[in-house]
């Protein structure tokens, strides 16, 4: 009986849901989700000295990069949805952001994964 419990809370543990970061919230501020971040022991991840692909980089990531932002990786074109990544140890926290102005970003999504190369 005592392993079936153990066996239960495993399967529990891995069903958990992929959002650890539980002080992060869909439609938060980026700004206020980012010092959240860091105040949790997250480092920026620096994973482009240029844009994506060796482009020049967009308005909003150069926005951003004035800003301190290092953690920027990449903005599409339109809605201007931004991935930054932040790494604690062996693993990165990938948050995806929407919005045109810094001041209005907001989190769409955010996960651990593996981190990406670093140029």
């Amino acid at each position: 009986m005592k392993n079936l419990f153990y066996v239960i809370l495993g399967l529990l543990f891995v069903m958990a849901p992929c959002h650890a970061e539980e002080y992060l919230k869909a439609n938060m501020s980026f700004l206020q989700a980012r010092k959240l971040v860091l105040a949790h022991g997250w480092h920026p991840y620096k994973t482009h000295l240029t844009g994506e692909d060796g482009f020049p980089w967009a308005a909003i990531e150069r926005k951003l990069l004035n800003r301190g932002m290092e953690e920027i990786s990449s903005c599409s074109l339109g809605e201007t949805d931004c991935n930054f990544f932040y790494t604690r140890g062996k693993t990165c926290l990938q948050v995806e952001t929407r919005g045109e102005q810094i001041k209005w970003m907001r989190v769409i999504d955010w996960k651990t994964v593996t981190c990406p190369p670093q140029e």
